[in-house]
């Protein structure tokens, strides 16, 4: 994981806060802060640049979901995972009905749960198997299909798909990514195979639709929001 990376703890409970901080910067990650009330952890996130926010549910002054959607509303461009020692497969689901980026278990071990982190940043979605599969069983049958045809999405698909859901060209997809007109090309062809849809709106329609991809979170809206 690279040491650029900025990471911001949102929890009331120091014992984890500090354990995380430690693990996170002998990983070379960059610990922004540790806010132990929603409200704290919105502010920070307002006033500095984040890559990650790590938070949980049961907020002394607010729900943790409320919280992470908060977050993405000021730092579209932030990953968040709720992390938290609920292992209620209700809010899993609504955790990945939310737009969040996962779901992790304080009880992970540890090196799991790091590894978690860098998937995260990488663009992956983040719910534990045990937990994913019990939550899947209160979907419906077409928020099934969904998750499964994106599943099959690598890191580089869901970046461009995220990408054009912002309204990016392929030339700006091009120019972001620094690959030629054919690479991207054959990622928006292999984007349209796996999600079972034959032009790009339909992709980003069916993306937005069941929260594959957040608008607003690319690298291509990242640039045009710095051009202002």
């Amino acid at each position: 994981m690279a040491n650029a990376k900025r990471i911001l703890i949102i929890d009331d409970h120091s014992l984890f806060t500090d354990a995380m901080r430690m693990a996170l910067e002998e990983r070379g990650l960059t610990v922004l802060g540790a806010a132990a009330t929603g409200a704290e952890g919105i502010r920070i996130a307002k006033e500095n640049e984040v890559d990650l926010v790590l938070v949980d549910l049961g907020l002394p002054d607010a729900d943790g979901l409320e919280v992470g959607k908060a977050v993405l509303e000021c730092r579209p461009e932030a990953k968040v995972l709720v992390v938290t020692a609920s292992n209620d497969p209700d809010r899993v689901l609504e955790t990945m009905r939310s737009g969040l980026h996962g779901y992790l278990p304080k009880a992970t071990p540890l090196d799991l749960f790091m590894r978690s982190i860098a998937s995260a940043l990488r663009g992956q979605m983040i719910i534990p198997h045990r937990l994913a599969n019990v939550a899947a069983g209160a979907m419906s049958d077409d928020e099934r299909d969904a998750r499964l045809r994106a599943r099959q999405l690598t890191a580089r698909e869901l970046e461009i798909l995220a990408m054009l859901a912002d309204g990016a060209s392929s030339a700006e997809v091009r120019e972001c990514l620094v690959v030629s007109p054919n690479t991207v090309r054959t990622h928006i062809q292999n984007i349209l195979s796996k999600l079972q849809v034959h032009s790009r709106l339909e992709a980003v329609t069916f993306a937005v639709k069941y929260g594959i991809v957040r608008p607003g979170g690319s690298q291509a809206a990242s640039r045009r929001r710095a051009s202002l």
